[in-house]
């Protein structure tokens, strides 16, 4: 009897849970793990600021059964939106226009990016939760020393279109992901996503946002269907 080849593969991570969007999208984390049949990784933008200390033990409670839950849980920035005091070279003032002001980590002196990084990982420990597995910087617009600093921590740090971590070689991996993105280029961007799976290499990744549902909601929904038929979908500690 032939053996059945084993599935390649995938990353499905869900960006932006919140302090203050956990009512819209802790039902769509349910929704897709009802799907593949599994918990998956989800990006947490540990910023307390201006919340109760009751909002942030409500918070702490939420991370803390997702956790329990089987679900990852990675360091997505610290607020997600630019401090503007913020000294920033030439490619981090552009990456802000072109994000809205949400590529924090763009373009920092090394000071202020230390800084920033640990501001997320101080409000981090106050949830009592386990250590995130690793850090992605909001848009994946970092400067030339958050590599360095992130992994110094013992994270996975994940770039636009790479994974890294301490001593071990760097895995490709391209990503699909319809934030920030013109509606007229939805149906293209599916396609890229439909092409990318057959034919990439590496490890393929689907990033999904807050603001993808509900529009979206149901053509991600037979997406994740149609992939779940030929991938694995994985977490980021069982890549290295």
């Amino acid at each position: 009897m032939a053996m059945e080849k084993e599935k390649r593969k995938y990353l499905l991570c869900f960006h932006d849970l919140s302090i203050d969007n956990t009512s819209k999208v802790l039902p769509i984390l349910n929704k897709l793990k009802s799907i593949i049949g599994k918990p998956f990784p989800v990006l947490v933008i540990p910023s307390t600021k201006n919340f109760s200390k009751e909002q942030v033990s409500e918070f702490s409670g939420i991370l803390q059964n997702l956790q329990n839950d089987g679900f990852e849980l990675l360091v997505h920035g610290f607020n997600h939106q630019a401090d503007k005091n913020l000294t920033r070279n030439l490619y981090g003032k552009i990456a802000l226009s072109l994000t809205n002001n949400e590529a924090e980590f763009a373009g920092l002196q090394e000071k202020d990016s230390a800084l920033l990084l640990q501001n997320a990982f101080n409000c981090w420990d106050s949830f009592n939760v386990k250590q995130p597995i690793g850090f992605v910087a909001p848009t994946w617009h970092g400067n030339r020393f958050l590599t360095k600093q992130v992994l110094a921590n013992d994270l996975i740090f994940e770039e636009r279109f790479f994974l890294r971590k301490n001593n071990c070689k760097k895995i490709f991996s391209p990503v699909i992901s319809f934030a920030g993105m013109p509606k007229f280029s939805f149906p293209l961007l599916f396609l890229a996503g439909k092409i990318l799976n057959q034919f990439s290499f590496g490890i393929p990744r689907l990033a999904l946002h807050p603001s993808d549902f509900p529009f979206l909601e149901n053509k991600i929904f037979k997406f994740i269907e149609e992939i779940n038929k030929d991938f694995s979908f994985s977490f980021y500690r069982d890549l290295f």
